[in-house]
């Protein structure tokens, strides 16, 4: 068929660009030619040798897809922003109003987006939300969804994932908690020193309990020097560049520790327990800035913790009683729109609208 419809779909990992692309695969369009390109693939390379090729295709696209900020929508037909990440913090962040380059790429995006995909009408209120002397427009908002999030209302799939994961590490048998902190873009040495002095003791915890702990750091930094947790063999270090994918880990997971991470919003679709440690709530507020009330428990549904001694102590109550499904089945329907699993398919719905 001549005259096809070419869409770029660009990612900087596995996401919510990668399970819109396996679904397209599963349900092609004829006149659609689809184009996946992966950043993650050719790190090797740097980023700006990447962008500055893909410059130079955008403009034989009639639609770009992303899942992080970028200038490529300037040079396309139409452009959808799927974020990979809503809910929690400030965007743009405190500290990149102060950051031109990082504001030109925003400002570009709010002048040339037609579509930002969110979770629930919630993310309206502030994503891209902010005065700009370059412009007044903004995209149009629709909650659609997460595609990545699809897979966790599989119970079957679920199953699947958690008897892999545990295979592939042998910890058959075993509790999973999943730590999956954010990422900060100062020093923390002053904030983690004691948790560093707590991890032997959170290591027999684990060992006597049949719990293992996956420490997942996020693909920009983590929080704690990653060789001095092998000494503990109840803590595994899983990163992203072992394992791309971190939806198997969640469905694998009993609970989740995290802090202001969206990823306890991926989580809530499985209504188990999530653990909040905040160990540098204060300076990360004022720095970064939230769009969550931290003390709130419907916004953020689970216990909040600074220590690995009262993570445990969490745990252990936990045998007898979970005080935040209530609350977690509160936040399910704050931040989402949708509880169905059909993300990828309204999206796709949304290209046919825009394409044909």
């Amino acid at each position: 068929m001549r005259n096809k419809k070419k869409i770029l779909v660009n990612t900087l990992g596995k996401g919510n660009m990668t399970t819109l692309v396996e679904f397209y695969k599963k349900n092609p369009n004829t006149s659609y030619k689809v184009i996946y390109k992966e950043y993650a693939k050719y790190k090797k390379y740097g980023f700006k040798h990447i962008y500055n090729r893909l410059l130079d295709y955008t403009g034989r696209y009639d639609l770009v897809l992303s899942d992080y900020p970028t200038k490529l929508y300037s040079r396309a037909k139409k452009g959808i922003f799927v974020n990979h990440g809503y809910g929690t913090k400030a965007t743009p962040g405190k500290e990149e109003f102060n950051n031109p380059k990082v504001m030109s790429v925003y400002d570009s995006m709010r002048e040339n987006l037609d579509y930002i995909v969110t979770m629930g009408k919630r993310d309206e209120n502030y994503y891209l939300k902010y005065d700009s002397n370059y412009t007044k427009r903004y995209p149009e908002y629709v909650p659609l969804g997460l595609p990545r999030i699809d897979c966790l209302f599989d119970s079957k799939e679920v199953e699947k994932q958690t008897t892999k994961i545990k295979a592939k590490y042998k910890i058959e048998g075993k509790k999973i908690l999943l730590y999956s902190p954010t990422w900060r873009n100062y020093d923390i040495k002053e904030y983690t020193s004691n948790l560093y002095q707590e991890l032997g003791a959170l290591n027999e915890y684990l060992k006597e309990t049949d719990w293992i702990m996956i420490y997942r750091p996020h693909y920009i930094s983590g929080i704690f020097e990653e060789q001095k947790l092998k000494e503990y063999d109840n803590i595994l270090v899983i990163t992203s560049e072992t394992e791309p994918d971190v939806q198997p880990f969640l469905m694998a997971s009993d609970v989740l520790m995290t802090d202001y991470s969206s990823i306890y919003l991926d989580f809530l679709v499985l209504n188990r327990p999530i653990i909040f440690l905040g160990f540098d709530y204060s300076y990360y507020a004022e720095n970064r800035g939230l769009e969550i009330d931290y003390a709130n428990y419907i916004e953020t549904p689970g216990i909040k913790v600074s220590t690995f001694e009262e993570t445990q102590k969490y745990l252990e109550e936990l045998k007898e009683k979970d005080d935040y499904q209530s609350r977690r089945e509160e936040a399910q329907q704050l931040f989402y729109e949708y509880l169905d699993g059909q993300s990828s398919q309204r999206i796709w719905n949304l290209i046919d609208e825009i394409l044909k």
